[in-house]
């Protein structure tokens, strides 16, 4: 008798300690590098971009995660493509103090986009997402989050009749300030 309650009061449990929260980040300092059929092709800065993510806590300590990032550009001059990536990720959050938290995100990049051009002659495809981070409570609401990430990706192109294979990883510090509801 006591099983068939179970479900329920686990339920119960769950949804109370729920919480959620909206995190608008600027990635700064971010790198993107990359190997074509395994030779290195070194790294160019980007340009700043924004994020929007939203966390899930289904407990005090875990939960799951959404992150959009907006294109952004290289630093180089003529480059005008863009990159981008959408994430679904689990969080673990460890409270430090009152105030702190360090978190980390483990996930994958359902989506990726080098820009238009790009995208038209090859076939992105997610990868690995990673982050380490802290979070700082400002009040019950408000807070800041830096952390540092590592989105990867491939494709696959083909031009002029040559097929090829591309892995990039994208890397960049993100400060954010955040809402949790």
């Amino acid at each position: 008798m006591i099983k068939k309650y179970i479900p329920m009061v686990l339920l119960i449990l769950t949804t109370s300690m729920l919480s959620a929260q909206l995190r608008l980040g600027a990635d700064l300092g971010g790198k993107l590098g990359g190997t074509i059929e395994g030779e290195d092709m070194g790294s160019i800065g980007m340009a700043m971009g924004f994020s929007l993510a939203y966390d899930h806590m289904l407990t005090d300590m875990f939960g799951a995660g959404l992150e959009y990032q907006l294109g952004r550009g290289s630093d180089a001059e003529d480059d005008e493509s863009e990159i981008g990536f959408t994430t679904v990720y689990g969080v673990v959050n460890y409270s430090i103090n009152e105030k702190m938290a360090a978190k980390l995100r483990l996930g994958y990049s359902i989506s990726a986009t080098l820009g238009s051009e790009a995208d038209e002659i090859a076939k992105p495809k997610g990868g690995l997402m990673y982050g380490l981070g802290v979070a700082y409570g400002i009040n019950d609401n408000l807070g800041l989050d830096v952390g540092y990430y590592n989105n990867a990706m491939t494709w696959e192109a083909s031009v002029w009749g040559e097929s090829f294979k591309a892995e990039y990883n994208y890397t960049r510090l993100q400060a954010g300030l955040t809402y949790s509801f």
